[in-house]
């Protein structure tokens, strides 16, 4: 059975007993207001009639010759009356114009006891309750006329209730059936629905994130599938074109011809070492051999291999860290190295020409035991709508496609990784036309 169909069942159930409830109580309400209103007005009456009959039994200590006793009677409204021993075999007393029978079944009845021992039963029928009586057959017999029309109209609104409850549970979860169909279909999928405060409303939202995510992933495939073509295809032809002229000339290759073909192995193999450094990380296979090293000396070394690109940028480069501190540090050197090496190179390839690049060094100061390493460039910076997706591997900035860089957009993903990797994490801060900060914590 549907989801639609035992929410509509449910919800007609629960309907229709509240309407019985409801029936039945205003049923046994009419009955108790009947039974009691007309007898609240001749209590002390009653009460007075009631003590005379027990007063009489004491005295006499017998019923004998009370049927005589109709003075007792003094108001007016007590119009039948009847009197009967304990045993219920002999009516002592009667007073009024309708029979036993009558006075017995509609009459209140009240116990008369000597010593808490029942001695009679006293029937009273009032004027207004014979009044209330008609009035009760009257009210029972138009409830029992009025009960299969009531009964009717309760299903229909049973059904128009539960038909649309259960549609505006099921129809969002419909939508959600769709789009999980379509997104398994390959399509891309976003759905529209009015917003409210509800765990249904979060599950489409959440649904809604998630296609964004797959669509993203799937854009990020295909663009993973074209540069991996161009970045493959483009050392490989500069490859095969060199080779091919060294074999249809009759001169010796120079020794630059080499360095050419050594330069397009060196880019291959780095590509191939980022894409399996990757893999490793996501299979949780990316061991790591920690040492105890000088944070300081590590940045130093990496700024000198990437000096040759500082010297053409003309760029310069500022270490800040206090003389007092010593950044030691458990890393992996060369994990570390690579994540240094990414970072302060993307820097400088983003900074403007003469321009400077600054470094800082220093103890976290919220907790003590972790290192707090600031990169901040002057570039043109990132826009707020691309840095969720900078540490997204294969994930290049616009920017960085116009200006046509080398890269696959691998190297914060491997930072990201990496540092996480190391029990840290990194953060970044970016202005337009100001620059970029990125933040490493890494724990000593």
């Amino acid at each position: 059975m549907k989801l639609r169909w035992k929410i509509f069942l449910s919800m007609m159930i629960i309907i229709l007993l509240m309407v019985s409830c409801l029936f039945i109580t205003l049923k046994l309400y009419f009955n108790e207001i009947s039974n009691r209103k007309y007898y609240r007005h001749h209590i002390y009456q009653i009460e007075r009639l009631t003590n005379k009959f027990e007063h009489y039994y004491l005295s006499k200590h017998s019923w004998k010759g009370v049927e005589k006793q109709s003075t007792f009677i003094t108001d007016p409204e007590l119009q039948d009356i009847l009197l009967q021993t304990a045993t219920r075999d002999k009516i002592l007393f009667i007073h009024g114009n309708l029979s036993p029978n009558t006075i017995q079944k509609k009459g209140q009845r009240y116990t008369l006891k000597n010593k808490g021992q029942a001695i009679a039963y006293l029937y009273i029928l009032s004027k207004n309750q014979l009044k209330t009586e008609e009035i009760k057959e009257d009210y029972q017999s138009i409830f029992l006329s009025t009960i299969p029309l009531a009964i009717i109209l309760t299903l229909i609104l049973a059904v128009i209730v539960a038909f649309w409850f259960s549609h505006q549970i099921t129809k969002p979860l419909h939508s959600l059936f769709l789009g999980i169909q379509k997104i398994s279909d390959g399509e891309s999928i976003e759905l529209h629905y009015p917003q409210s405060k509800d765990e249904i409303t979060d599950l489409l939202n959440e649904f809604n994130q998630m296609s964004k995510k797959l669509a993203r992933a799937e854009k990020l495939k295909k663009q993973l599938i074209a540069d991996v073509a161009h970045e493959l295809r483009t050392p490989l032809t500069i490859m095969k074109g060199q080779l091919e002229l060294i074999q249809h000339t009759n001169q010796i290759p120079s020794p630059e011809s080499f360095l050419s073909l050594q330069d397009e192995i060196m880019r291959l193999s780095r590509l191939v070492d980022d894409l399996f450094q990757l893999a490793l990380s996501d299979t949780g296979n990316l061991s790591l051999k920690k040492e105890k090293i000088n944070l300081l000396h590590l940045v130093r070394r990496v700024i000198h291999k990437l000096q040759p690109i500082i010297e053409g940028k003309e760029i310069e480069i500022q270490v800040n860290a206090a003389s007092s501190f010593n950044p030691v540090i458990n890393v992996d050197p060369e994990r570390m190295m690579q994540v240094f090496y990414n970072l302060i190179a993307n820097a400088i390839y983003y900074s403007e020409t003469n321009s400077n690049v600054t470094i800082k060094i220093d103890e976290c100061k919220l907790k003590p035991s972790t290192i707090c390493v600031e990169i901040h460039d002057n570039g043109s910076g990132i826009p707020d709508d691309e840095i969720p997706y900078i540490f997204e591997r294969f994930y290049r900035s616009n920017k960085t496609q116009t200006l046509n860089r080398r890269g696959m957009g691998l190297g914060l993903a491997i930072v990201k990784q990496l540092v996480k990797l190391h029990g840290g994490r990194i953060k970044v801060k970016s202005t337009l036309g100001k620059g970029s900060t990125f933040t490493l914590y890494l724990p000593k």
